[in-house]
């Protein structure tokens, strides 16, 4: 059993409650305080490491990346009249960035070039969903649109000649010096083709979301030139990372 006396007594020594409570408290608060303060300056460090390894990691991997990337923008879109986007380029992009966490690169690291690409990844997923949608209002414009004149032999020809005409129209690729060459329907009668393709890009709808197209690729390919020239004036990365000391 534990004597009650050693529990109250008067020497420091041999009690387990401290005789002096007003000096007591004030301990504990120090202790606390200062073990606070230790544990706040330790967090801090591990953070500011992490930081610094997650910056070093994102450096390397978008060195890796710009590399790859480079002869994407070398040259300009390819316009053409058989498609709205050029789709060589943008498959290229997509599978070079793949699964790169690039957004969160542009939070570590203060580089302009991976700023332009994120801004250029995001519009270009607008891009490609701005030419879907006109790309399907386009064979029914088409379609309703047809002039009585034209008859309905070899119709599916004669649409896919005004599908790349119209498509020129839009895009504002000059026939005559296009590799592309676009054979359109009645060139005995250049009237009725003219008023076909008149017919088509002035349709409400039609000329509604070759606005948007426009717009969206506007945009785009001006993101594109900001890209080309912010890596065209980025040296190659050279030389040997190393990870920064802890």
């Amino acid at each position: 059993m534990i004597d009650p006396n050693f529990l109250f007594c008067s020497s420091d020594a041999s009690c387990i409650w401290p005789s002096n409570w007003s000096q007591f408290l004030p301990d504990v608060v120090v202790a606390l305080i200062t073990g606070a303060a230790v544990g706040f300056a330790l967090d801090r460090v591990q953070i500011r490491r992490s930081k610094r390894d997650q910056t070093f990691d994102a450096q390397v991997s978008w060195d890796r990346l710009r590399g790859s990337i480079r002869n994407i923008f070398e040259d300009r879109p390819e316009l053409r009249p058989d498609r709205w986007i050029d789709k060589d380029k943008m498959d290229g992009l997509s599978t070079h960035l793949g699964d790169c966490p690039i957004q969160q690169w542009n939070r570590l690291l203060d580089d302009p070039a991976l700023e332009s690409l994120v801004r250029l990844e995001r519009k270009s997923s607008g891009l490609i969903h701005k030419a879907a949608r006109l790309e399907e209002a386009l064979r029914p414009s088409i379609i309703a649109h047809r002039p009585e004149l034209v008859s309905r032999s070899n119709m599916n020809e004669k649409i896919l000649d005004i599908e790349r005409t119209v498509r020129a129209v839009e895009l504002g690729i000059d026939l005559n010096h296009s590799p592309f060459s676009v054979s359109t329907p009645g060139k005995n009668d250049l009237v009725v083709t003219l008023s076909w393709v008149m017919s088509v890009t002035t349709d409400p709808n039609f000329r509604r979301l070759a606005r948007q197209f426009q717009d969206a690729n506007a945009a785009f390919n001006n993101e594109f030139a900001i890209m080309s020239h912010a890596l065209s004036n980025d040296p190659a990365y050279v030389g040997e990372v190393t990870r920064p000391r802890p």
